[in-house]
C-alpha cells in the first residue's frame, strides 16, 4: 500500500533498469526510526521524558506559559519542546534509487552514477540526493495539535539527478556567493574545531558550534554532490547536511527556536547545527541520533560493509519549541 502510494506521487514514468542494484524494503517509520531521538520532551519547562543516549544539544528555554496571536484570535498555552522527525534524506550511488520506496524510480543509463575514490592524493566521493519532508509524528498520532508539526504528506521534493548544479561545482558556486568567503583553507581548518566539539558527550554546545555554520563534517561548500571524503558514510552524512543548509537558506526549512513564544517557525539565513540530529536508517539502522561532525567510528561502525550497495537513508530530527493552546482563540 505505502509503496504504491509513494510511487504514484512521481510525475515521471518509473522504469527499473535491468542492471539496477537498488533493491530493498520500503521504509517503515515504526522500525527504521530511532524513536529515542524525540527525547527529551519538555512541557512547560519540565522534562517529562528523557534519554541519556540522545542528549539535548539545542539551546532555548521552554517557558511554562506562552501567548500567540493568529487569524482566529489570541490564545494562551504552554510550551512544549521536543525533537521532531522532520525530514528524510536519501544519499545514493545508484541514480534515481529511492531507499524510501525500496527500488529505482527512474532510468538514465547510469550517467549520474556515484563514485568513490580512496586515493591519498585526490580522495573524492560523489552521490545523488533526494529530499523528503515527512510528518512521521502526526502519521503515528503522536503530539497531535501542535502548530509546529508540518502538515505535509510523504513526498520527494528534490531530485538531484535533474539539477545540473549538483554535478558541476562551478554552477553550485553561483547559487550561493558565500562560497567565496568560506571555501578556503583557513575556513576548512576551522571545521576541525567544530568536529572536535561534536565528539563531546552531553547536552551543551558552545556558541562556536553554531557560529561555524559552513561546517558539517567538512566544508559544506560547494553545494553539490561532491565530497573530499574517501569514506562513503562520512561523505553521505556531509551531503545530507548540505541539504539542510541549502533548504534553510532558501527558506523551505524554518527555525522553530527563534520565536521565544513558540508560536511559529521563522526563516533564517543559515542553519544552526545544534538544532539538528542525524540518524542512519538504511542500509543498517543506527541505534541513536548523532550530531553533524560526529565521527563515523561512533555512529557508523559496521553499518556499511563493503559488500552492501552504497545507498543510504538518513532520518533528520529538528529541535522545535511549540505553544500548545490551553485557552482562547477559536
Amino acid at each position: 500500500m505505502l509503496k504504491a502510494l509513494v510511487i504514484s506521487l512521481f510525475v515521471m514514468s518509473c522504469t527499473v533498469p535491468a542492471m539496477a542494484t537498488c533493491n530493498g524494503t520500503v521504509f517503515n517509520p515504526v522500525t527504521d526510526i530511532a524513536w529515542n531521538g524525540l527525547f527529551p520532551i519538555r512541557v512547560g519547562g519540565v522534562a517529562v521524558a528523557s534519554n541519556n543516549n540522545a542528549p539535548d544539544g539545542a539551546t532555548g528555554t521552554v517557558n511554562p506559559i506562552c501567548t500567540c496571536t493568529t487569524s482566529s484570535g489570541t490564545f494562551i498555552g504552554t510550551q512544549i519542546g521536543f525533537w521532531d522527525v522532520a525530514y528524510l534524506v536519501e544519499v545514493v550511488d545508484d541514480p534515481y534509487c529511492s531507499t524510501v520506496v525500496g527500488t529505482t524510480v527512474g532510468n538514465d543509463n547510469g550517467s549520474h552514477q556515484g563514485t568513490n575514490d580512496k586515493s591519498v592524493a585526490t580522495p573524492h566521493t560523489f552521490k545523488q540526493v533526494h529530499w523528503w519532508p515527512f510528518n512521521a509524528i502526526q502519521l503515528l498520532g503522536m503530539l497531535t495539535g501542535l502548530s509546529c508539526i508540518q502538515q505535509v504528506p510523504l513526498q520527494m521534493t528534490y531530485l538531484s539527478e535533474i539539477d545540473p548544479s549538483w554535478t558541476e561545482d562551478w554552477l553550485a558556486m553561483l547559487k550561493d556567493p558565500k562560497v567565496f568567503l568560506v571555501a578556503n583553507p583557513v575556513a576548512d581548518i576551522a571545521c576541525g574545531a567544530k568536529n572536535a566539539i561534536a565528539q563531546v558527550p552531553g547536552n551543551f554546545f558552545p556558541a562556536a558550534y553554531d557560529s561555524l555554520f559552513w561546517c558539517g563534517w567538512d566544508n559544506i561548500y560547494p553545494l553539490s554532490g561532491n565530497s573530499n571524503s574517501p569514506h562513503n558514510l562520512t561523505a553521505s552524512a556531509q551531503i545530507a547536511a548540505r541539504q539542510i543548509y541549502t533548504n534553510t537558506q532558501f527558506g523551505t526549512v524554518e527555525d522553530y527556536l527563534v520565536d521565544s513564544q513558540g508560536c511559529s517557525g521563522q526563516i533564517v539565513p543559515v542553519w544552526k547545527s545544534s538544532q539538528w540530529r542525524f540518524q542512519l536508517a538504511k542500509p543498517v539502522k543506527s541505534s541513536t541520533p548523532f550530531w553533524a561532525g560526529e565521527s563515523e567510528l561512533i555512529w557508523g561502525s559496521g553499518r556499511a560493509p563493503t559488500y552492501n550497495d552504497k545507498n543510504f537513508l538518513y532520518v533528520l530530527f529538528q529541535k522545535k519549541r511549540c505553544c500548545q493552546k490551553i485557552y482562547g482563540g477559536q
